[in-house]
């Protein structure tokens, strides 16, 4: 594959025609690594972004700081 194909198959992968995850197989095939596809990716403006995460804390349950537990910790 010559820089031209390279660059079509990335302009491919920007105009949704080929994903992401069918890019980088493709660009390893041709004896590329992993890494330097993603950074090929993120180069092209189509890195992709961290979601964010959903989760929010309630509230700290009890005993939250500590570590250790007692014997005296479970006496009723």
């Amino acid at each position: 594959m010559n820089e031209q194909a390279l660059r079509g198959l990335i302009e491919a992968v920007k105009a949704g025609r080929v994903s992401r995850r069918t890019f980088t197989p493709r660009v390893v095939n041709l004896g590329l690594t992993a890494p330097l596809a993603t950074k090929l990716l993120g180069h092209a403006g189509l890195a992709q972004s961290p979601t964010p995460a959903d989760y929010k804390p309630t509230r700290a349950g009890y005993r939250s700081s500590r570590t250790r537990y007692q014997a005296s910790d479970f006496d009723h």
